[in-house]
């Protein structure tokens, strides 16, 4: 707290006119004797302190230096006490915005005739849309750096698996396939994404492809049994999906290559829309209860299921946080399908669009 110190009176002999720009303090001149050294050092600090900011900021931690007059100053340990200064400042300065990650979320927006794929920051501020076309753009989801955004989009007819940059800008068809490929999924590496399509006849089976939509190849391969909602796991080695047969819902787990493939859940009510947490140790879901429909959260394996949000309506699409703390979902509780999130433990749920049309497909930025 250097408001408490007393103003340094410089030395006889200080340059008047010496200018030390922040952080150089090494590049003094030989010229200039210890005693001189010292004030610029105070007052340069002093001024570092006492600068018009850019940014409101109240410091967490209290410096204050100490100074011990010896006949031999260590100056190396001044310099560190100021570099450690400056590092505390500029920290500081650093903020995470709520949830972690770059504080935006993607999602569906189907206010006109079509889907349109919209994003805005973590508070429900600054909406604005990445397309704009006469066709339905849905399903958008992150890559793991946040450059890129995978969807689903029929502007070419049928739907297929398109990437565009962060900015809505340079889309590219991934698929070009005849038929329906649908809702994206990157692996944690960026490398590849995960979809389902019906390429291969009446049912919808998972297909897996490089991020160039090179290599695609089929991971379930149910000839007669549908796919849907694949995840990939945060370390890669697990993807989950949802299989339906004879109105029963079962969650299974498969490793890339298509191998060892298991369930962790098994319901006859109807479940959908996966999300992996992201230190992998749970799986978001939806699933029906009677006419309404909550977020459920289990463990990875399967176990210790319960029930996250407690309305009498529609909850759906549910999308973690990146630091695991909130999960966002889509929820007809106002009269219209809007976003909206919930901490973990359930509680402070709030509303983050008004928009007319249905908000749908959240994402979280990484």
């Amino acid at each position: 707290n250097l408001d408490t110190l007393p103003t340094p009176t410089p030395p006889v002999d200080a340059p008047s006119s010496t200018i030390i720009p922040f952080g150089g303090l090494n590049t003094l001149p030989p010229t200039v004797d210890l005693a001189t050294q010292v004030w610029l050092d105070l007052t340069l600090t002093a001024d570092a302190w006492t600068d018009t900011p850019t940014h409101t900021f109240t410091p967490s931690l209290t410096f204050t230096p100490t100074f011990t007059a010896t006949s031999t100053p260590n100056m190396t340990e001044t310099y560190a006490a100021l570099a450690l200064q400056r590092d505390l400042t500029l920290t500081a300065f650093a903020s995470t915005p709520n949830g972690g990650g770059r504080g935006q979320i993607v999602y569906a927006n189907g206010a006109g005739s079509t889907s349109e794929i919209y994003v805005m920051n973590v508070d429900g501020s600054n909406a604005r849309a990445l397309t704009s076309n006469s066709a339905d753009d849905r399903y958008p989801y992150w890559s793991p750096d946040g450059t890129q955004i995978a969807f689903d989009t029929n502007r070419d007819g049928n739907f297929e698996v398109y990437v565009m940059d962060a900015d809505g800008t340079n889309p590219r068809n991934l698929t070009n396939n005849g038929t329906g490929d649908y809702m994206p999924a990157w692996s944690p590496d960026g490398s590849q994404i995960v979809f389902e399509s019906e390429r291969t006849g009446t049912y919808l089976d998972l297909f897996v492809m490089n991020a160039d939509g090179s290599d695609v190849r089929n991971l379930t391969n149910s000839p007669d049994t549908h796919e849907y909602y694949p995840v990939w796991s945060p370390d890669g080695t697990r993807i989950a999906y949802l299989e339906v047969t004879n109105s029963t819902w079962k969650i299974y787990v498969v490793a890339p290559d298509g191998s060892n493939l298991h369930s962790i859940l098994i319901s006859d009510e109807q479940v959908s829309y996966l999300a992996w947490s992201p230190d992998g140790a749970q799986i978001a879901y939806s699933r029906a209860d009677g006419g309404e429909r909550n977020i459920y959260i289990m463990n990875a394996d399967g176990s210790n299921e319960r029930r996250l949000t407690t309305s009498s309506v529609i909850d759906d699409y549910p999308a973690w946080s990146p630091d695991g703390t909130q999960i966002l979902f889509s929820s007809n509780r106002s009269g219209n399908n809007d976003i909206y999130v919930v901490n973990m433990d359930g509680s402070n749920v709030r509303q983050l669009t008004t928009s007319l049309g249905a908000d749908l497909h959240p994402h979280w930025r990484p």
